[in-house]
C-alpha cells in the first residue's frame, strides 16, 4: 500500500508528546485533526453487512472521504465513500459503504498485503502516546489483516507528520504476527460497490491502559481510510488513498502524529 514491501507496513507510528515538543517548520500537512463523537450502540449491530441491520441507524456517519493532501496524478473525483461508527463497552463498530464501478481484490488471506487492492482501514492508538498502533484492515472479498506498530524512542517527525525513515530504521517494530482476539468483518456487494462491517474488540487493545473494556468520555487517536484501484482504458491501475484525517498519500502507516480522535459519547 506503500512504499517497496511498505517496511511491513504496519508503522503508523507518531506521538502526541512530540507534537508539543518537535520543532520542525510549519508542517505542510497542517490541516486540523477531526474529532467523531460516536455514539452508544443501543443494539448490538449483527456484523453481517446486511443494509437492514436496524443498529447502524443510530451510528454517526463520517459522510466522506477524502484523496490525501499531497495526491500525484490525473485530477479525479473522489468515488463516494461513507463510514459508521458505534461503540459497547466491549467493542468498536464501523461500517464502511463505497461507490465502486470495479471491485478489485487480489489477495484473500489473512494477513495478506490486501492494501495492494479494494480495502477499508482503521488505524488506532488508545493510549494516544503513539508507542503502540494497531492498524486493522478488510477487503471486499472478507479477507483481513491486523498488525501492531512497536515505537522504542520519542518518535522523529517531518514536515508531513510522517515518521523520519532513519528512525523508522532503528527504532520502529512491526509486529506482523500479532492477532487481534475476536476480531471479525462481513463484507457484501451492492448495486453501487460494496460494504463491509468490522468489529474490534476492546480487549487485546486496551492492555497498556490496563482495562478490557471501552469507557464513556474515552478519546481513542484514529483515521479509517479506503483505497481504491480503478483501472484506465489503457489497463493500468490507478492507486486512490482516501481518508478522514489528512495524511500523505501512501503513508499512513507512519502517519500516526495525523490520526484523528474517536470520542465516546456516553
Amino acid at each position: 500500500m506503500h512504499h517497496a514491501g511498505r517496511v511491513e507496513r504496519l508503522l503508523g507510528l507518531a506521538t502526541l508528546a512530540c507534537l508539543a515538543t518537535c520543532t520542525a517548520a510549519e508542517p505542510a500537512n497542517s490541516a486540523p485533526r477531526p474529532t467523531l463523537v460516536v455514539p452508544h450502540a443501543t443494539i448490538v449491530p449483527l456484523v453481517t453487512a446486511a443494509a437492514d441491520d436496524p443498529a447502524w441507524a443510530a451510528a454517526v456517519v463520517i459522510p466522506a472521504l477524502h484523496q490525501a493532501y499531497n495526491h500525484e496524478g490525473p485530477s479525479v473525483v473522489a468515488p463516494a465513500t461513507t463510514v459508521k461508527a458505534l461503540w459497547t463497552a466491549e467493542a468498536l463498530y464501523l461500517r464502511c459503504q463505497a461507490v465502486d464501478d470495479e471491485i478489485y481484490t487480489p489477495k484473500d488471506q489473512r494477513d495478506a498485503d490486501l492494501y495492494d487492492g479494494d480495502v477499508f482501514e482503521v488505524f488506532l492508538d488508545p493510549t494516544g502516546d503513539g508507542h503502540v498502533v494497531y492498524e486493522i484492515g478488510a477487503a471486499p472479498n472478507g479477507a483481513v489483516y491486523d498488525t501492531a506498530t512497536l515505537v522504542t524512542a520519542a518518535p522523529v517527525y517531518n514536515e508531513a507528520l510522517a515518521l523520519d525513515w532513519n528512525f523508522v530504521g532503528r527504532d520502529v517494530w512491526f509486529q506482523r504476527g500479532w492477532n487481534l482476539d475476536g476480531l471479525r468483518s462481513a463484507a457484501s456487494r451492492t448495486a453501487a460497490g460494496w460494504t463491509i462491517d468490522v468489529v474490534i474488540p476492546a480487549k487485546g487493545l486496551l492492555r497498556r491502559l490496563g482495562s478490557e473494556q471501552f469507557i464513556a468520555n474515552q478519546d481513542l487517536r484514529a483515521n479509517v481510510l479506503r483505497y481504491d484501484w480503478p483501472k484506465s482504458p489503457e489497463g493500468k491501475r490507478a492507486h486512490l488513498h482516501l481518508d478522514w484525517s489528512p495524511i500523505a498519500a501512501g503513508r499512513p502507516h507512519i502517519s500516526a502524529a495525523a490520526l484523528g480522535t474517536f470520542h465516546l459519547a456516553p
